[in-house]
């Protein structure tokens, strides 16, 4: 009895969950045994927590420790970071309102890879000053095509292209530590223009860059976990590593880690539970002190761990990386002034290409010069092909092929990697433009021209081609029979093999685009120097040189953009025999579905690989022989 009301007081702990087990009896530690250690330690976490969010966090003791520190000499560049401003939620919005996203908050957007296919792995970053973000090394080494960031709150029934609360922002350049530095954990990612900070919506987080803020470990930290639909933040306690350790094996996740930059965290009470969820890729650890007369959010970690290692713990233990002092220190040697850039780097406008003869040039005749390369404003590319996944369902792709002749077509090597039975090829599928310019000419009869489906009879791949990084990415392709080149909606390109058509000006040069029209290239074309130059800044797979094309679809905020699909062709115009015709120079083996204007569309130079597709390729014979068919008689 306590106070006149009958109570439970502990005695024990079971230590082996063998009540139930008649076989033997139970096992109790003894409480009375250890209550001078329990109460002593639950005194010591009342002094943390008093120390953390009190004493440490004094806004004159904070405020006067990062005025001094931008003093001191060689830290010049904390002028970058705006201390008053960051870490402050949005007017009027709350941390842990489920229906809000912080404005530091930011999604790694992932372009389709090179076969194609989205890749599943995506990360959060966050906005740590007006021109840099953050985000864990591991979500920059995946191997995707390219790559942006999405920045502010998607709200309800918003589209990107007209939602004023989110940045569509592209990355410039992404920074990784050198090999000798000692924390390989974050990438740091430079913007290629600003962000909008006058958005309320977006805003930087603050970094623990005072020393103060270092000394003591924070009892409470919120993260903020990226779903597809929402964004859920969750209030947390941090624990130990014992206690961390002892709840990843309730979850049966058995590791042993003893790193002091390794942490965990769990909920703290039911109150704050929300959605059960695992923590992702890049998920923020925010420490909330008290600076300036109001609550700032300090960076104090983030999720780094393989994505979907920890799945099953959706209530924690929530294991992630804190932010060290040699991280910051790396991060401000690293950052530097910006500029609104005005322009990009010149393009090449009317360069001359000049080729030599090609040595497969006795095979010509496997072409038909008089109808190849024709172009109409009906069909204004005939040699586009889609491939196709096989019957029943003959899914499109986003994979498009290049008609050469009646029997052949070329490609992307990483279109046709898995079995070619998997895949038909259709050519002469009439767009919706086609549609219109029929019936605005009135001539209805140029339109009707069924598309044609054609069976693959082998591929080549080309002998060089590399899977890992893309090299030779390049493909020819025999079909099973041959298509109908007689309609006009179906016709081949012309190969640039008769010495006429070898040399050729860039100005020349069109490209096709996601909608199956023709669009010149004009001042979009980059050397492919400064184009492997932008690549490399973006920590890309593959390596750009002398035997590809660059692009880019959107050279300005105000051009027109111009998407492309992989595979899409890029070709030359040049008069034979008294017309216009197109001449296939490359095909798209690094495209863009969305509209860029820093990083260019590659296409692979056919050019280079002309006399392999010569070599290559047979003049197509019977498909049995005729000694074995036929029967011969002696009379």
């Amino acid at each position: 009895m306590l106070n006149g009301t009958e109570r439970y007081f502990l005695r024990g702990v079971e230590l082996h969950g063998l009540v139930c087990d008649l076989q033997a009896p139970a096992i109790y530690f003894d409480a009375e045994a250890y209550l001078d250690w329990i109460l002593y330690n639950m005194r010591e976490n009342v002094l943390d927590t008093m120390d953390v969010f009190e004493t440490v966090t004094t806004n004159q003791t904070l405020e006067v420790e990062w005025s001094k520190l931008q003093q001191q000499p060689g830290k010049e560049r904390l002028h970058l970071f705006n201390m008053d401003t960051c870490g402050l939620t949005t007017d009027g919005l709350e941390i842990y309102e489920a229906s809000t996203t912080l404005p530091w908050n930011g999604i790694i957007m992932n372009d389709a890879n090179f076969t194609g296919e989205v890749p599943l792995t995506r990360s959060m970053v966050v906005l740590i000053s007006e021109w840099y973000a953050l985000a864990p090394r591991r979500s920059i080494e995946n191997d995707v095509a390219w790559r942006y960031i999405m920045l502010g709150v998607q709200l309800n029934d918003c589209i990107t292209s007209q939602c004023k609360t989110q940045q569509v922002v592209e990355i410039k350049n992404i920074i990784i530590p050198p090999p000798n530095h000692p924390r390989q954990t974050f990438a740091l990612i430079e913007l290629l223009e600003p962000a909008n900070l006058m958005n309320p919506y977006i805003r930087p987080i603050c970094l623990p860059l005072m020393d103060q803020l270092h000394h003591h470990k924070p009892t409470e930290v919120g993260i903020s976990i990226n779903l597809d639909v929402e964004t859920v933040k969750k209030k947390l306690a941090v624990i130990d590593n014992p206690s961390c350790k002892h709840g990843l094996r309730q979850e049966s996740y058995f590791i042993d880690f003893n790193e002091d930059s390794r942490q965990c965290a769990i909920e703290i009470t039911v109150e704050y539970k929300q959605i059960p969820v695992p923590s992702v890729l890049g998920s923020p650890l925010m420490m909330p002190v008290s600076y300036g007369g109001s609550t700032h959010y300090f960076l104090y970690g983030m999720d780094n761990n393989v994505p979907g290692e920890y799945n099953r713990s959706i209530f924690g233990p929530y294991l992630f990386d804190t932010v060290q002092s040699a991280d910051l220190e790396w991060v401000v040697e690293n950052v530097r002034e910006h500029e609104r850039p005005t322009s990009l780097p010149s393009t090449l406008t009317n360069g001359r290409v000049n080729l030599k003869p090609v040595q497969q040039a006795s095979k010509s005749s496997l072409f038909n010069f008089n109808t190849c390369g024709k172009s109409s404003s009906n069909f204004p590319m005939p040699w586009v092909g889609k491939r196709l996944s096989n019957a029943p369902f003959f899914n499109e792709s986003s994979c498009l092929v290049t008609l050469i002749s009646d029997w052949y077509v070329v490609g992307p090597a990483a279109c046709f990697e898995e079995d070619s039975q998997k895949f038909v090829l259709m050519f002469g599928d009439t767009n919706e433009t086609a549609f219109k310019e029929c019936f605005k000419t009135k001539n209805y009869d140029s339109c009707i021209h069924p598309a044609q489906r054609v069976s693959i009879q082998k591929v080549f791949l080309h002998p060089q081609y590399n899977q890992t990084n893309r090299a030779n990415n390049i493909a020819l392709i025999q079909l099973a029979t041959p298509v109908d080149t007689s309609r006009p909606n179906v016709r081949p390109i012309c190969l640039p093999i008769i010495d006429t058509s070898r040399s050729y000006t860039i100005s020349s040069l069109v490209m096709g685009s996601s909608n199956f029209t023709i669009t010149n290239v004009d001042d979009r074309y980059i050397d492919p120097v400064e184009c492997q130059k932008r690549w490399q800044g973006l920590k890309a797979s593959f390596t750009v040189d002398r035997s590809m094309h660059c692009v880019v679809v959107k050279p300005t905020k105000e051009d027109t953009c111009y998407r492309t699909l992989h595979g899409a062709s890029l070709h030359s115009r040049q008069a034979m025999k008294s017309s216009d015709r197109h001449f296939l120079r490359g095909f798209s083996v690094i495209p863009s579905t969305e509209c860029i204007t820093y990083y260019p569309v590659v296409y692979i130079n056919t050019d280079a690989y002309l006399d392999w597709i010569l070599e290559t390729m047979e003049q197509p014979g019977l498909s049995f022989d005729l000694h074995q068919v036929l029967i011969f008689s002696d009379k």
